[in-house]
Order: C-alpha cells, then structure tokens, then sequence
C-alpha cells in the first residue's frame, strides 16, 4: 500500500523500506535468541546432548587424548578390515567346497559310467574272462611284441644272437641293416 504514519507524519518509500529492513532484522535476531539456550541453563543442558550426539566434547582435548583417540579410530578401521578379509576367505572357501563338491560328482558320474561300459565289454566276452585267454595277443605281430617286451618266449634264436632263420615267428628273418 499507501504511505505509512509515523506520529502523524506520512513517511517515504525509501524510510518505509528502511524501517521494513529494521523489523526483519530485528525479527531474525529474536528467533536465532529464541532458539539458543539462556546463559545460565546452556551447560547443563548442552552436556547430554553432546555426549548422546557426539562423543567429542566441546573443549579441545589434550594430546595425549588426542593420540589415544587416534588409536581407538585405527583400531576400528583396522577391525573393519579384518572382517571384510575374514568375509571374503570365508565366501572363497564357500566357492572352493562347491567347485570341489561338483568336481567329485563329475568324477563320481565319470566312474559310474566307466563302470558300466567295463560290465558290458565283460558281457560281451564272458567266455575269454572265464577260460583265462585274457591278455593273449591276438596276432603274431601282438605275439612277437609281447615277447621283446617280457624278454623270452618261443621263436627267439639263441640269446644274444638274434633271431635265426627259420624261427616260428611266422614271419621271414631279418637282414641286417633293414630291421625296426
């Protein structure tokens, strides 16, 4: 509105705004008063609230205060990485039991497997397993293989010579110079 009276007196915009100023200023000084304790109380009542709020207390400690505090805070990051350490080798180990469990069920579905097919390759020659033929060559290439690996047998000439002309190998006498 319109111009304001001040005992009588009609003021100007510019003492208006002035004064309007004036009354804010005023009016913030007696809330932020308002808000703060009086004097006398402010001891009493500022100790609980600093001690429930923060554990640091209003005045500055003394250094040896200062450094065992210190220590107390490293002790507690210390412990924090501690427990982050242990949770992580615990979580490792959690995941090397189950790769090692899923590797012995492999190994186990593996050998069930390899059992079966070793019962049915028995099925299929029950009577070789049964007449003891198990493990004779078959051919006389297996025959004479079987013989240079166990050192003896039929159709080797006389030690240390060789093979003879005419041995029951089956098969024609080495030259010399042409042999395996």
């Amino acid at each position: 509105g319109g111009g304001g009276t001040l005992g009588g007196r009609v003021l100007s915009q510019a003492e208006r705004e002035a004064r309007q100023r004036a009354l804010q200023v005023a009016l913030r000084e007696e809330e932020a008063r308002r808000h703060m304790p009086e004097p006398a109380e402010a001891e009493p009542a500022l100790e609980p609230e600093i001690v429930e709020v923060a554990p640091e207390p209003a005045a500055p400690l003394d250094p040896e205060s200062l450094r065992r505090r210190e220590l107390e805070e490293l002790a507690a990051i210390e412990n924090e990485a501690k427990r982050k350490i242990e949770e992580e080798r615990f979580l490792l180990e959690e995941e090397q039991k189950r790769r090692d469990a899923e590797r012995a069920a492999e190994d186990a579905r593996r050998k069930a497997v390899a059992d079966r097919s070793g019962q049915a390759a028995a099925a299929r020659a029950p009577a070789a397993d049964q007449a003891g033929l198990r493990g004779v060559p078959a051919t006389a290439d297996d025959e004479e293989d079987t013989r240079r690996r166990t050192g003896g047998g039929p159709g080797r000439g006389a030690p240390g010579r060789g093979a003879l002309p005419g041995a029951r190998s089956g098969r024609p006498a080495r030259r010399p110079g042409h042999g395996r």
